[in-house]
């Protein structure tokens, strides 16, 4: 009996490293950052931190990454620009978490590691049935995770859903995750579907 499994309508996960590491300018800008509470972590007061002067080259190094992401994955046939919205900096100490939540008001969000970090991705499960599985695979899994070193920059759909599990170890994690948005002209006035952003 022939069989073939396809896999519809994946989910694109984009992995990247930055080729330096941070400046101690860099670095002395976040440590200076206010934090606040942010349900089971922390994170800074101030969203837009990748707009700030000590941060401008590691802005832009950041939307290399985003614009590769774009041209491969998304493709655009319209001339668009994508760029960064929101950014903050996230510290989860140690017995500290984040919590499962995805990102409104985006189309594709990242996350740029200091620190080694697991985090987890999360189906969305609108079924009223749940079979137990026997073994696991692509298909029947609701929980993906990926382990990340410092310097790698991870994008994915911003209605992914995501968390990270209890921090285990004696240092803080520390990230710095960031919102994407487009503008320009989508579509074409001949098919009644053109949007100005």
């Amino acid at each position: 009996m022939r069989e073939e499994i396809k896999g519809l309508f994946p989910t694109p996960l984009y992995k990247s490293i930055l080729e330096r590491k941070l400046t101690s300018k860099e670095l002395k800008f976040l440590d200076s950052l206010d934090l606040l509470d942010n349900e089971f972590n922390l994170s800074s007061q101030n969203s837009y931190i990748l707009h700030e002067q000590p941060l401008k080259k590691l802005k832009r190094e950041i939307e290399i990454v985003v614009n590769n992401y774009f041209k491969q994955i998304i493709c655009p046939a319209d001339p668009i620009i994508p760029y960064i919205t929101e950014s903050w900096y996230n510290v989860t100490k140690p017995n500290q978490k984040h919590h499962r939540h995805k990102h409104p008001n985006s189309i594709v969000s990242g996350v740029f590691y200091l620190t080694p970090a697991t985090i987890f991705f999360h189906k969305n499960l609108d079924s009223v049935i749940e079979i137990d599985k026997k073994t696991f695979n692509h298909f029947n899994t609701d929980t993906f995770f990926e382990n990340l070193e410092p310097n790698e920059i991870i994008l994915f759909p911003s209605d992914l859903e995501h968390s990270v599990k209890i921090n285990t170890n004696l240092d803080s994690r520390k990230s710095i995750a960031f919102n994407v948005f487009i503008t320009g002209t989508l579509g074409t006035k001949s098919k009644l579907k053109k949007l100005k952003i």
